[in-house]
């Protein structure tokens, strides 16, 4: 994907580079002083070689090739098309015309011929450093393609292994990721924020902070696949003090990211990430259209389950 990207870039520029070169040509249809030349140091003339941007040539669908002439007569630039399979070359500075025998020459202005010089050396620049970077990332490519097999079986095994041969030291924990957690649903005990906190603390516990985002998925996942206790709200370690949602044993800030609130209340309004509005206590909530666990905010003096996650020190 990234190197159709990168291709397609290239020819987009390829093709405003074009664009740009024909109005820029058109700009120059009066016609100049031809016959532009400059002397050698022993005062002979010498007649400049001209500079020329040559194009590539590319599927007829990506690019419509143009080449230039002119007519003695007026000494108009005329643009005509080339047809496909042919390169399509432009004349930078006054001289012979690439590929033409006709003896009349179309100068144009050295603004016009300092900017079309420019943007050629931009055209090339940017050639190879797109060439480059193709490369580089064709050989990551082959890396990561020699490796992935071998490096994704090794962490799969490491982690099945883990799972199956650590458990926690209370019986009442379930392992989750690296934490464990204990699910009040399992006993059927409901309480306010409060007294969960207490709960949690007497079990060498506290209530659950999952404070980055794998352990807040690992946590989502687990409590979707209980289908026992699935669909009701629990009561997690957070809270609003009055400055800021913050978790009360780790004393960090909630994080108040959409990915991780809910974005309605229980009567489907719109509510936005950490709204007080239905309360300063931390739940976590089931949402039935996404079928996934969110924060939300709660008057703390309700009733709910809890989930507690066991201390560190007693993993």
């Amino acid at each position: 994907m990234m190197l159709n990207a990168l291709g397609n870039c290239e020819v987009n520029f390829r093709g405003l580079a074009t664009l740009g070169l024909i109005v820029l040509f058109h700009m120059a249809l009066p016609s100049y002083a031809t016959g532009t030349s400059r002397r050698t140091l022993n005062g002979d003339k010498k007649v400049a070689s001209p500079r020329t941007i040559t194009f590539p040539d590319q599927p007829q669908a990506q690019r419509d090739p143009v080449t230039l002439s002119s007519r003695g007569e007026s000494g108009k630039v005329i643009v005509s098309p080339a047809g496909p399979g042919t390169n399509t070359q432009y004349i930078l500075h006054p001289g012979d015309r690439v590929g033409s025998s006709s003896s009349s020459v179309t100068s144009v202005p050295s603004g016009i011929q300092q900017a079309l010089s420019l943007l050629a050396d931009t055209v090339e620049s940017l050639h190879a450093r797109i060439s480059r970077l193709e490369e580089i990332l064709l050989s990551n490519q082959d890396q990561r393609g020699s490796e992935s097999v071998d490096r994704v079986g090794v962490v799969t095994q490491e982690s099945t292994l883990q799972q199956q041969h650590s458990s926690c030291t209370n019986t009442n924990f379930t392992r989750v990721g690296q934490r464990c957690y204990y699910s009040s649903a399992t006993h059927d005990y409901r309480t306010v924020w409060q007294d969960a906190r207490t709960a949690c603390t007497a079990m060498g516990a506290k209530l659950a902070e999952p404070l980055t985002r794998a352990e807040f998925i690992d946590l989502t996942q687990h409590m979707v696949l209980m289908s026992t206790s699935t669909g009701f709200s629990y009561w997690l370690g957070g809270l609003y003090p009055g400055v800021s949602w913050l978790w009360a044993y780790a004393g960090e800030k909630v994080p108040l990211n959409s990915m991780y609130w809910s974005g309605e209340d229980a009567a489907g309004n719109r509510v936005n990430p950490g709204d007080t509005t239905h309360g300063r206590c931390l739940a976590f909530s089931y949402l039935i259209r996404a079928d996934s666990y969110f924060f939300a905010a709660d008057e703390c003096g309700f009733e709910k389950y809890f989930m507690c996650e066991l201390l560190e020190q007693g993993a």
